[in-house]
């Protein structure tokens, strides 16, 4: 079973009697994956390099299955920030600089930034596993785009 999202379609597919909650729980987690790995994939089609994915917010610290997902499928690193408020903080960054309290903003962030509290690392075994339905993924976005 897969699910996705895409400007506002969505579809599943799949579905069965015999599916309990944490099946049906995994698909929905992974069809948001695949959404979130489209994305990094679209920035590589234009030539931007992604080494490395920096996660904020309540999803990045609540769910480590969620994060270990995406690093498996898009095989990156899944950097983990201790900021709940990475916005306020850069604002506050700039507003730092431009107060003379720090003279530029690398060393403004040097002492204000958020700080890298975990990492997710890519399972390299579980690769073709998640490669094949992130393929099966864009067969059904692709179905579902042409339904409209």
């Amino acid at each position: 079973m897969l699910l996705f999202k895409i400007f506002q379609r969505s579809a599943i597919s799949g579905l069965s009697l015999e599916m309990d909650a944490p099946y049906l729980y995994r698909s929905l987690v992974f069809g948001a994956v695949c959404g979130l790995y489209r994305l990094i994939e679209g920035f590589e089609k234009q030539e931007i390099d992604i080494e490395k994915v920096i996660a904020v917010g309540g999803i990045s610290k609540k769910s480590p299955y969620v994060m270990q997902m995406l690093s498996d499928l898009s095989g990156r690193e899944i950097h983990i920030l201790d900021s709940d408020q990475t916005c306020a903080q850069g604002a506050a960054m700039y507003a730092a600089v431009g107060a003379g309290i720090y003279e530029t903003l690398e060393v403004a962030a040097e002492h204000m930034a958020a700080k890298c509290i975990k990492i997710y690392k890519p399972d390299s075994e579980k690769k073709d596993w998640y490669k094949k339905h992130y393929q099966e993924y864009l067969k059904l976005a692709e179905a579902v785009n042409k339904l409209s």
